[in-house]
């Protein structure tokens, strides 16, 4: 079977399309996560959100669309709110 690489490459972006989705929405539900833990602000939660990836405390999967942290430590009211002071320092 000949594919071109047209073809090739329309096959290819719906799974791309699908796997972007899962990770905005895997960001946003962390993000209410954290806001529900660390009772902090939308805003804050989510600039809280890129810092864990960022400084990879969080890793995200995109196949199961979820953001996973490293150590259940990081979900504690404490350390959602002591990373929410660093992030709104800068």
């Amino acid at each position: 079977m000949a594919e071109t690489i047209a073809q090739v490459r329309t096959a290819i972006r719906p799974g791309i399309k699908a796997m972007a989705e899962r990770i905005i929405a895997a960001e946003d539900n962390f993000t209410e996560t954290l806001m529900a833990l660390g009772g902090i602000s939308k805003p804050t939660a989510a600039k809280v959100c890129q810092f864990y990836l960022k400084n990879k405390l969080a890793k995200v999967d995109a196949v199961m669309g979820r953001i996973n942290v490293k150590h259940g430590a990081f979900l504690d009211a404490r350390a959602i709110q002591r990373a929410a002071e660093l992030v709104n320092a800068k």
